[in-house]
């Protein structure tokens, strides 16, 4: 995996934890203002001492309620369960379709801060 940038990888975090429109709530989160967070992932300003460690908190938070509502969810999927007509029909993709596609999604969106990375640092750019 390429290197990425702390202002990459704070919007990488940020949209994993909050989706797109992750500045606020993750400011909130963090106990700073908005315009804080946006000026970290322009690269305007450095993060605070101990973001990192407080994003990593955040992401473990994250990893254990979703460990729990897969603990609820899975046992609700299976034979007369009544999930076959909701993810098997023609009303759109199944949950294993949209879950490809975010991957993706994360997946694009790490190259494209990479690259944006390598640009930057060719201008003499620091991250």
């Amino acid at each position: 995996m390429q290197p990425i940038s702390p202002a990459a990888l704070i919007h990488l975090v940020g949209t994993a934890l909050f989706g797109s429109g992750y500045q606020h709530d993750l400011a909130t989160a963090l106990g700073v203002n908005r315009r804080t967070v946006a000026r970290w992932v322009s690269g305007e300003v450095q993060r605070r001492a101990g973001v990192w460690g407080d994003l990593l908190e955040l992401i473990k938070a994250r990893s254990v309620e979703l460990g729990e509502l897969v603990k609820i969810v899975a046992p609700r999927v299976g034979p007369g369960s009544g999930d076959a007509e909701t993810t098997n029909g023609a009303q759109g993709p199944t949950p294993t379709q949209r879950r490809s596609a975010a991957q993706e999604h994360f997946r694009r969106a790490l190259a494209f801060w990479s690259s944006q990375d390598r640009g930057s640092q060719a201008r003499g750019r620091p991250d």
